[in-house]
């Protein structure tokens, strides 16, 4: 794309100091392109300013003072100065990397049960398959290699990326954005023990995904064994993350990739997991809980601690062990050398 940096801020709704010049795109702000628009976002990148090539800046207002404005005039850059650095960083990149899907499209390979119901302006990609009394709703794109079992409901404006699997009996909310490889709502780990064998417990739950929620790439969600297993509005989940049968994931939760969350667990609302984090089942995490990264939970946590460790404890209580144990060698040394001496 080549067009002018005043019609990015005009885009941005936000006003443009400087000159004005062409621009190609959208860049990290050490890139070699001098046509390519950079943001500016935190101190750390500004104190390097000198290496920066590009002659369009966007700069968050935060970081805007009078040495800035002199470096930026002598250097003739155009800049933008923006209220909200991340929201002009996700307009900037949508500016220049449109959604092109062809919406309103079925792809000829694509397997459609008559009794599918598929709303307007959707795209269903090549050798998808969505399964009998499926639905899916108003603009919603579902990318090649797709299945969506029978019963499913897929909600107004959905993103599913390439092979992703839906079983039968699962809800989608609007807004939600599913990436590759993801599998919802198949049978969770469930058996009893016969006679000396693993004997499997049907799963007949469903999967229920509300609003805004956002899952990584190959993420497995199992369905509930009787009820549902159910992620609440907002929750946004990382790569290769694993959520067990009747798990509940309160609103606006983030887990970062390889966590894993143990059947019938309810987590609370705005909770933080962190990458390989591991919760056991049958316990309840309080709202806003932060969970430090390779932690394991073993018991319910109340609202708003922070843990970290295994088993999980309170943080700063956490480093203190940490501490303690760093220093077991120093203490053994220091005993073999007081046994030497009273030798």
């Amino acid at each position: 794309m080549n067009v002018h940096l005043s019609d990015l801020a005009k885009h941005l709704e936000a006003p443009l100091a400087g000159s004005d010049r062409n621009v190609i795109g959208v860049a990290e702000p050490f890139a070699n392109n001098i046509d390519q628009v950079v943001l500016i976002l935190d101190k750390k990148t500004l104190r390097k300013k000198n290496r920066i090539r590009s002659q369009a800046w966007i700069i968050s207002k935060a970081l805007i003072d009078d040495d800035l404005i002199n470096f930026l005039t002598t250097a003739s850059i155009g800049y933008i100065v923006v209220d909200h650095a991340y929201e002009a960083l996700k307009r900037t990149i949508e500016f220049f990397y449109p959604d092109e899907t062809d919406a309103s499209a079925i792809h000829p390979t694509a397997i459609l049960h008559p009794d599918a119901k598929i709303g307007n302006l959707v795209f269903v990609g090549a050798f998808c398959e969505i399964g009998k009394m499926a639905v899916i709703d108003d603009g919603s794109s579902i990318a090649m290699g797709c299945f969506i079992g029978k019963h499913s409901k897929v909600g107004r404006g959905v993103r599913m990326d390439p092979n992703v699997t839906v079983y039968a009996h699962t809800e989608i909310g609007n807004n939600v954005i599913i990436h590759s490889g993801t599998v919802i709502g198949s049978d969770g780990f469930g058996f009893y023990h016969k006679d000396g064998l693993h004997v499997k417990i049907p799963h007949v739950g469903k999967v229920i995904i509300e609003d805004g929620v956002e899952i990584g790439a190959n993420c497995c969600i199992a369905r509930g064994t009787l009820g549902e297993t159910r992620i609440k509005k907002g929750t946004k989940i990382d790569n290769l993350v694993q959520i067990a049968h009747n798990v509940i994931i309160g609103e606006h939760t983030l887990i970062a990739a390889q966590a894993g969350i143990a059947g019938s667990t309810t987590i609370g609302k705005r909770v933080t997991i962190a990458g390989q984090a591991g919760i056991v089942g049958h316990i309840e995490i309080g709202d806003r809980v932060t969970i430090g990264a390779q932690a394991g939970v073993i018991g319910s946590i109340e609202e708003g601690q922070i843990v970290s460790g295994y088993p999980a404890r309170e943080h700063s209580e956490a480093m203190k062990r940490e501490a303690y144990i760093s220093q077991i060698p120093k203490i053994l040394e220091s005993l073999k050398t007081k046994k030497k001496r009273d030798e």
